[in-house]
Parts: structure tokens; C-alpha cells; sequence
């Protein structure tokens, strides 16, 4: 929406609805009032003010429903309104009055209807429809009680609004007028009131005969002076999920409302079917549909609710208890100030100087001037700690962070003192290389020298093919020697089972053979194998003997260079050390210091002591077997220098980081934890100050807080006073609606005249209906005493003043919004005695002089004939053009329908001659 400019043309309070005349006001736009004066609102907060009851959902509330409590969630809303800019509404100067459409009753045709037809007819099919054809301004249908004329009003009803006239009471809608009807064999069916009351012949032939069960429907043709011709059917629907609805047609089309599909107002719907017979029940000054349909004219009401009541209240909240509760949020806003501004100056208690104090929240500007001079202050005494911190570290300025890092530091010590390098690491696998004992070391020394002879020994024989075969044979024997269980020198052959002697010798070995094959029984193991089989056997066998501390640090054995292990383990504990300490940046500079004394230290430490490996068989170059014999020899001597070293180590490394003291043993100058503990005792100085700036920083939320609180005091007293500049509506409202009435009024007694004459003017007169917001009310006068007219006046007169009321109110309608100029009365005449049945009877044909088109039903013969005759019963009277004349005749019996025959009268132009049976039977 955009902002327009004020134009100079006023737009006419009486063309607009509520909404549009309050678009109008908020745009700008100046109304002229039904007095002639201008209404405008200059003020630009109070327009917005208003625009937040036709736009925001909470004003939408408010405006719909009048102002009940208030609440925080509402004081917000209109005050986050008001923040936004003002955008007011574009509004177009069109024109609402114009041609709207007026359209005429010319065919009524109604099927199924109770009263008026049976069920269904014998056969079980659908009784035909009662046809009324419109041809003539006024329509009048005469019928004896019972005969079926409250019926033709109650189908009427139905087409026209979906409800159903009840006499003492407001119409109600059709599905809720329901009847249970018990047939003889028990079985209940549920039909509306409106669906004739079936026998139990006709519910068993309407159910043979296979049709729809109900067919009720009502059909009305209308057209307008357009020429336009519409077909309005209202049909009663099937049940479903039991309930009956109703559905409506226009021109064959599903419509949801008739009064769009027509383009008139519901309130031009309902005024052309407000029975002449409900205007005896019609309470003045309680609510009821005739005083609702000047309510929905007088829209305006609801704008005078909310100028009068809404305003009021709101901004009696927004300066009362919502400004209270500000106010005293605020008290306590400002206690918790003060006690952290005590709590602040406490923590320099014992410096040689303080902070500088805190003002009052109260104080405005000079509280935030103070916490600057705070904040300043304490930025001071940071600087001076970080430039003594970076100088003892070693580092930049910049490169200090002050916040946290006393934590940080004592999380350092911990670590140092008691954290453990990564298993992997170099300086780890030496700590536990120094943890295996020299005798260990001595029995693996062994164990190598004893994998070199066995390995050996099998290399020497496995050149000496011949032999080496002659023995693997023998050595098979003597396991199938073993499998017999005959194990140690044999005396016979084993397998010619000759006796063996020393004289069997074998020349190739050199012995004799029973000798041969007893040695072979203890070299079985080795000598089943070939080489490459021998030396994987002996590696694992190898492996397997040795001790977990040992073997385990297999594995390592790339780490442990015999020419670089003293600067490989210094510089792999100062890796570990740096690693744990990274996280903070504070302290590299000094770690860096550490790492150079701890490589430093390392310098004098010996070398390791290099072992003579053992010699091995040429055969067994390169084979696991000697990579095992080296390997274990290197790790050998490595766990012999770290053992000789440990404390030598141990001294380097408390020289460099100061861990690894013995309890009670000073710290030795320029180490780590030195440092750390001199960074400590420098930080002291900046606790308080931390401290401070947490403190500091709660303050400065607390004067948040305080500003925010005064913050919405001051929008809750702009908009209360913007609220407050609405209650000028009022005076707007009650101008548009006081003219609206006596317009009214005015055509009321044009109307009065046409259908009443009241017997004497002695008394209080009723003068004037008036509407209260709710409902109508009436005015009497007497002399120069006015009062209330509904106990003390005429009842006749008032009912009369009733009629001619709805008939103002329908012309106005008309020229309003459009609507029917078709007005439904039934036996309008019970109302009035005999001399004012003759001038409602001259009125109702009078009426058609202001395009009304009555529609009478009547049981009454004599005012039927004076309606015929516009009044004049004088003998020789000629029946109206305008009328035409209708006798209802009553079902013959229960398959029947009613019947409409005209009434046979003479027309104008042909007179029935005095004295004959048809005169004597007018003037009776």
C-alpha cells in the first residue's frame, strides 16, 4: 500500500461500509457526514493508531470484538505497529451507490412441500408442483385455515434465505427443524419439516417404486429492468451422516450464496420474507432480525464501540498498568545495578587504586559515561599485565590473551608433571627400554648366540650334500624307529633285521651305521627340513623364546639409529612436550627455550656401546635369521644405553622443563615450569580485573535493561495518546447514525400514513424507532415529555409502525445495495381492526407507487376484496388492475394437492350491476 495525497472531494459517509469509511479516514480522506459536515483525521499517529484495528490481527480482534483485558502481548503489538512506517491504504474514489439490481417475483413453483402436497402419490411418484404465475404488482391469495397459505410463506422462506418463519421466534435454519416419525412396524425415519409427513402406504410405495426419497424443492424465477432472467432453486439433499443440508442452484449452477449470485445484500434477502404475522412478537429493545438488519445499516456501530469503549480501555492499560509494570521492573533493574557495582569496587579492595564508581541507571547519559570510565580503567590495567606477560614469554603483545589463560596454565603444569609421551613416540619406547634389567639383557644376548650355532651348525652340514643326505636318511629311519617305539642304537637292521656290528661302518659319515642311526634320533628335528624350511622354523622358534619386554619393542627397532640416539630422543621428548602444550600460543616462545636446553643437555650424554654381532654361515646371509640376530642385538644395546643413562637423562630433562624432581626439591632456574609459575604470579594482578569485566559487562545489560523498560514506557505513551485521539469517532458515528434513523423515520411515517389512522391523537404518541447498537427501541412524546414508547403507546400503532419501518428500510436497502421488491405478507389484516383493514388495504396497493410488490395471503374474504379494490368495497367498486386475485383451495384427501383457481371478480372497466348476487356478495 502506498500513501495518497488528501484529495479535495469529501466521499459520502452514507456510500460507505465501516471498513471503508475507516480506509478513508486512515488515507486521509475527508467524509462528509450525513449532517453535511467533514469529518478528517490530520494527525499521521492517530491514523496509524487506527489502521492497526483494520490491518493486524490483534486490532482485527479488538475491532470485531470489543476491548476485554490487557495483556503484554497486546501493549507489544500496538507498539511494534507504530514502530513500522506508516503506510496508509490507497483509496479509490469510486462511487457505491448506482444502478443495483431490483429484481421481481414472476414465477413460484414449489414440489414436495408439507402443506401443500402429499408424500408421494399412490403409485409412489412424486406429486406434481404447485405453479403460481407472477403477472401483476400486487398477489393476493385467499385461503381458509389450514387451506396451505403459511405453507406458500414457509416455501418462500426456504428458496429465498435456507430457513424456515417460526411465528414467536426468529426463522431458524431448515436442517435444524427435523422430525422422527415411528411407522407401524417399529422402523423410525428422520425427515425435515418441510417434506410432507408421510403415511405408511406412501413410505412403502415411495420405497417400491425405487425414486429418491425426497424430492422437496422450491424454484423461483426472477428477473430485473435489465431483462435479465434467473432461476433460483433450493432443493433439500439427501442425508448424510445424519444431517440435511440444503442446496442451491442458480441458473442450474451450484452457489453458495444467493445474495452473491444476485448481487444484492442478505439483509435485501431477508426484509422481502419478514412476515406482517412476526410483528406482534417483535420485543422492542431485545435483539431480533428486524433490529440486526438496522444494525448491519448502521455498521457504524462498531466504530463507536471502539472509539467509545476499545480506545479507552487500551490506553487506560498502556499508561496505568503497563506503565506500572515497567516502572517497577525498572526499581528492580536499578537494585541489581547497585549491587553489582558494589560487588565491582570490592574486588580492589586491596589494590592501591580503584576503579572509578558507577552512576545510577536514573542518571541517564552520566550512567553510561561512568561505565565507560570503567571500562577504560580496567582496559588500563589489562594493558600493563599483557606488555609484563609478553615480555616474561617472550612473545608479542598481540600474541597474549589475558582471558582464561591462568586456567590454561594450570592445566599445563598438570600436564607436564603428569602426563605421559605417546606410546609410539621415541623418548617412550627408551623409558621402557631402560626398565629391562641387565640379566634379561645378558639370557637374550644368550638366546642370539644360540640361534647363530643352531643355525650354523644346520648351514655346515646342509653343504656337505652327500652326508647331509646320508643323515636326513637316517634320520627318517629313526623317526619310523620312533613311531615303533624303539628308540636308542639299534643292534639289527631295522629293516633286514641283520645283526649290526662295529664292522658296519658307513664310509661316508665316517661311523658306524647302529651309531649313525642313534645320533640320527637327536638330530631329527633340524634335519627334516630343507634350508629355506629350517631358517623360518628357527626364526620362529627365535622369536617365541623371547621375553615380552623384549619383543614387544621389536617393532620400535627403526627408531633406535646407534649414531643418533641421544639427539633422536631429546628432540622426540621436547616434540612430545610441545605437543601437549600447544593449545597455548602464550608459552611457545618459552617451550621453544626448553626444547634448546633439553637438545643442549642431550649433547653430553654418551653414545650407545656397539655390540660384535655373531658370525654367521655364508648360507644364512640375508635370511631372517640374521636380520633377527641383528635387530635384537641393536635393541640390546639400545636398552643398555638407556638403562646407563636413565638419571643422566632424567637431570636434562628437570634442567629444561623441571619435571621429574624428587618432592621438596626446588625448581632449577630458567626452566619450563619455572616460567609458568612466574607467568602465574603476574596474572594475579589481572584477576580482579577479569572479574571486574564480568561485572562490567552485567552493568551495561542492567542499563540495557533500563533504557529498553523506559524505552517502552515512552511508545506506550505515544500510543496511548494516539488511542486516545480516536474517541473524535464517536462523534462521527453518532452523527452518520442519528441521520441514518431519521431518514428512516422520515420514509416511516410516509409509509404510517399510506397504512394507518389511529382512532384519537389523545395520549402518548409514538414518534420515532431508534436502534441502540443491539436493537430496536422506540420514542414517545406527549406534550414535551419524551420516553420509551414500547409499554405505553398503542400496540396497533405500533405495529403499524413496525410495518411501515420494514417497508422504509426495504426501499433503502434497495437503494443501497438492490435487492427484492417482492414483500412477503401473510394475513397482514389480523393485525389492525376493520376501519385500518381498509386503509392497509387502499396502502398495500398504494405500495406498488414505490415499485413494492406485495405478495398477501389472507384467510379473510372481506379483505381479500377491499385489497382487490385498493380499499373501495362501495357497491359498484371495480377490481385493480394491479391485483391479482387467487382462491386456495384445501387437499380434497391425502394424494391431493392444494389448488390455486382465480378468483372470478370483474376487472376494471366492467361493473357488476347494483343489485345483483354479485354486488350484494362484494359488498358482503
Amino acid at each position: 500500500m502506498t500513501s495518497v495525497e488528501t484529495p479535495v472531494r469529501p466521499k459520502e459517509a452514507a456510500t460507505l461500509t465501516a471498513r471503508e469509511f475507516l480506509e478513508a479516514v486512515v488515507a486521509g480522506w475527508p467524509v462528509q457526514l450525513a449532517n453535511g459536515d467533514t469529518f478528517h483525521l490530520e494527525d499521521s499517529q492517530q491514523r496509524h493508531a487506527l489502521q492497526f484495528f483494520l490491518d493486524h490481527r490483534v486490532g482485527q480482534d479488538i475491532f470485531a470484538k470489543p476491548f476485554g483485558r490487557g495483556t503484554e502481548d497486546l501493549a507489544k503489538a500496538i507498539m511494534d505497529w507504530l514502530d513500522q512506517p506508516f503506510q496508509p491504504p490507497a483509496v479509490t474514489d469510486r462511487v457505491r451507490f448506482g444502478a443495483k439490481p431490483r429484481w421481481t417475483v414472476i414465477k413460484i413453483e414449489i414440489t414436495q412441500f408439507g402443506g401443500l402436497h402429499p408424500y408421494c402419490l399412490a403409485d409412489g411418484c412424486t406429486p406434481p408442483p404447485l405453479v403460481i404465475e407472477v403477472e401483476r404488482d400486487v398477489v393476493l391469495i385467499r385461503g381458509q385455515n389450514g387451506a396451505g397459505k403459511s405453507s406458500i410463506a414457509k416455501a418462500l422462506t426456504f428458496a429465498l434465505t435456507g430457513h424456515i418463519p417460526c411465528a414467536s421466534s426468529e426463522p431458524q435454519p431448515f436442517e435444524t427443524l427435523v422430525n422422527t416419525y415411528a411407522l407401524p412396524n417399529g422402523d423410525e425415519i428422520l425427515l425435515p419439516t418441510v417434506v410432507p409427513m408421510p403415511t405408511a402406504e406412501q413410505w412403502r410405495a415411495r420405497s417400491q417404486a425405487g425414486g429418491a426419497i425426497i424430492e422437496t424443492r422450491v424454484e423461483v424465477t426472477l428477473t430485473n429492468a435489465m431483462g435479465q432472467v434467473v432461476v433460483v432453486r433450493r432443493e433439500v439433499a439427501p442425508l448424510v451422516k445424519g444431517r440435511f443440508t440444503s442446496r442451491l442452484l442458480v441458473n442450474g449452477k451450484l452457489t453458495q450464496a444467493l445474495e452473491d449470485a444476485l448481487e444484492v445484500s442478505r439483509l435485501g434477502l431477508e426484509l422481502s420474507v419478514l412476515h406482517m404475522a412476526r410483528l406482534p412478537y417483535i420485543v422492542l429493545g431485545r435483539p431480533e432480525s428486524l433490529g440486526k438488519g438496522v444494525q448491519e445499516l448502521t455498521e457504524f456501530r462498531p466504530i463507536n464501540d471502539l472509539a467509545e469503549v476499545s480506545v479507552a480501555k487500551f490506553a487506560s492499560f498502556l499508561k496505568g498498568t503497563f506503565t506500572t509494570n515497567r516502572r517497577n521492573d525498572q526499581k528492580v533493574t536499578v537494585s541489581d545495578f547497585a549491587d553489582k557495582a558494589g560487588a565491582l569496587t570490592m574486588l580492589f579492595e586491596k589494590s592501591p587504586s580503584k576503579p572509578p564508581a558507577a552512576a545510577s541507571p536514573t542518571s541517564g547519559d552520566k550512567c553510561k559515561v561512568s561505565l565507560d570510565a570503567i571500562d577504560n580503567d580496567l582496559r588500563r590495567r589489562t594493558a600493563s599485565v599483557v606488555a609484563e606477560v609478553a615480555k616474561a614469554a617472550g612473545v608479542p603483545e598481540t600474541g597474549v590473551a589475558l582471558d582464561g589463560l591462568d586456567e590454561k596454565l594450570v592445566r599445563t603444569r598438570t600436564t607436564l608433571t603428569g602426563g605421559t609421551p605417546p606410546r609410539d613416540s621415541l623418548a617412550a619406547v627408551v623409558g621402557r627400554l631402560a626398565t629391562i634389567d641387565a640379566a634379561t639383557v645378558e639370557e637374550v644376548r644368550k638366546q642370539v648366540q644360540a640361534l647363530a650355532d643352531r643355525a650354523n651348525e644346520f648351514a655346515r652340514q646342509h653343504a656337505e650334500k652327500t652326508a647331509f643326505v646320508r643323515r636326513r636318511l637316517y634320520a627318517r629311519v629313526a623317526a619310523w624307529l620312533k613311531e615303533q617305539g624303539r628308540e636308542g642304537e639299534p643292534d639289527a637292521c631295522p629293516v633286514c633285521l641283520r645283526s649290526l656290528t662295529e664292522a658296519d661302518h658307513d664310509h661316508d659319515l665316517g661311523m658306524p651305521i647302529a651309531t649313525a642311526l642313534a645320533q640320527a634320533q637327536e638330530d631329527l628335528a633340524d634335519l627334516q627340513f630343507t634350508l629355506d624350511q629350517f631358517i623360518e622354523q628357527a626364526a620362529n622358534d627365535f622369536k617365541k623364546d623371547l621375553p615380552e619386554a623384549v619383543a614387544s619393542e621389536l617393532k620400535h627397532i627403526r627408531m633406535l639409529g646407534p649414531t643418533s640416539l641421544r639427539a633422536d630422543w631429546a628432540k622426540s621428548t621436547a616434540g612430545d612436550i610441545a605437543a601437549r602444550l600447544k593449545d597455548v600460543p602464550t608459552l611457545a616462545a618459552l617451550v621453544g627455550r626448553a626444547e634448546e636446553a633439553l637438545a643442549a643437555g642431550a649433547v653430553g650424554l654418551p653414545d650407545p656401546t656397539l655390540s660384535v654381532l655373531p658370525s654367521l654361515h655364508p648360507d644364512l646371509a640375508g635370511s631372517r635369521v640374521e636380520k633377527a640376530v641383528q635387530v635384537t642385538t641393536t635393541l640390546l644395546d639400545a636398552a643398555t644405553w638407556a638403562a646407563d643413562t636413565a638419571e643422566r637423562r632424567s637431570t636434562v630433562v628437570s634442567a629444561a622443563y623441571g619435571v621429574g624432581l624428587a618432592e621438596g626439591e626446588d625448581l632449577p632456574g630458567g626452566c619450563l615450569l619455572a616460567a609458568i609459575d612466574g607467568l602465574r604470579t603476574l596474572l594475579h594482578d589481572h584477576v580482579p580485573v577479569a572479574a571486574a569485566q564480568v561485572h562490567l559487562r552485567e552493568l551495561r545489560m542492567l542499563l540495557t535493561r533500563w533504557v529498553d523498560e523506559e524505552t517502552r514506557i515512552a511508545k506506550a505513551t505515544r500510543a496511548a495518546d494516539a488511542l486516545e485521539g480516536l474517541k473524535v469517532l464517536k462523534q462521527a458515528v453518532d452523527v452518520q447514525v442519528g441521520g441514518l434513523l431519521a431518514t428512516l423515520n422520515k420514509e416511516t411515517s410516509t409509509f404510517l400514513n399510506l397504512v394507518y389512522r389511529a382512532s384519537s391523537n389523545v395520549g402518548p404518541t409514538l414518534v420515532a424507532l431508534g436502534h441502540d447498537g443491539s436493537a430496536l427501541v422506540s420514542r414517545a412524546e406527549q406534550g414535551d415529555v419524551v420516553g420509551d414508547a414500547a409499554q405505553i403507546t398503542n400496540s396497533s400503532r405500533q405495529r403499524a409502525q413496525l410495518f411501515s419501518f420494514v417497508l422504509a428500510l426495504t426501499q433503502y436497502v434497495w437503494e443501497r445495495d438492490g435487492g427484492l421488491q417482492f414483500v412477503l405478507l401473510d394475513d397482514p389484516q389480523s393485525l389492525f381492526d376493520e376501519d385500518n383493514q381498509r386503509t392497509l388495504a387502499k396502502g398495500l396497493v398504494a405500495c406498488t407507487r414505490q415499485e413494492f410488490k406485495p405478495f398477501v395471503l389472507t384467510f379473510d374474504r372481506v379483505f381479500s376484496a377491499r385489497v382487490a379494490r385498493a380499499g373501495d368495497l362501495r357497491i359498484g367498486a371495480a377490481v385493480s388492475e394491479k391485483v391479482s386475485r387467487w382462491d386456495l383451495v384445501a387437499r380434497p384427501d391425502e394424494y391431493d394437492i392444494v389448488r390455486l383457481d382465480p378468483h372470478q371478480d370483474a376487472y376494471f372497466g366492467g361493473k357488476h350491476p347494483a343489485g345483483t348476487a354479485e354486488s350484494a356478495r362484494a359488498e358482503r
